[in-house]
């Protein structure tokens, strides 16, 4: 008796309703990031620029490599070019500060921010984001027209940007 009744308080208990795990959703206008002040800032902030993504981390060898090559890619455009484009780098270091280190040791051009949750951000699931470096281009209404630009050592994004200034 004693374990039939044991036996039925147990299958008479109420499961426990489980909360879903809180996904990160997007916010108003678009995917959130973070300055190196702390503030955030969404891509829509750049609307009417071109925008030219670098998806990277302090830790990732060919991100590195490829920064002398987005310097130069930045200096080959005119004074006139440079107002249509913004070079944002975005950073799925774990670790905030890991991040500002290295912005500050590399020097980087160009706008810098830091995706909260790293690879299980919304934006790299969104865009399949499993491998750095990634490069993404934007066009000046904030649609996203390539999930997979060249790279800053490639020949063909000048002419890509150029296209997109038009």
């Amino acid at each position: 008796s004693l374990v039939k009744s044991r036996c039925e308080e147990v299958l008479n208990r109420k499961e426990e309703v489980k909360k879903p795990i809180a996904k990160e959703e997007p916010k108003k206008d678009g995917y959130e990031f973070v300055n190196l002040e702390g503030k955030p800032f969404y891509f829509s902030d750049f609307k009417g620029k071109v925008l030219y993504v670098d998806f990277w981390a302090s830790w990732c060898g060919p991100c590195r490599q490829e920064f002398p090559n987005s310097k130069a890619l930045h200096e080959k455009l005119t004074e006139k070019q440079k107002k249509k484009v913004a070079f944002l780098y975005l950073s799925l270091d774990e670790s905030e500060d890991s991040w500002k280190k290295a912005v500050e040791k590399l020097q980087l051009k160009g706008e810098n921010g830091h995706i909260k949750n790293a690879f299980g951000a919304k934006i790299a699931s969104d865009l399949g984001i499993n491998s750095i470096p990634r490069y993404v281009l934007i066009d000046k209404n904030g649609k996203i027209v390539n999930e997979n630009a060249p790279r800053p050592s490639s020949s063909e994004i000048y002419e890509e940007l150029v296209k997109l200034m038009e």
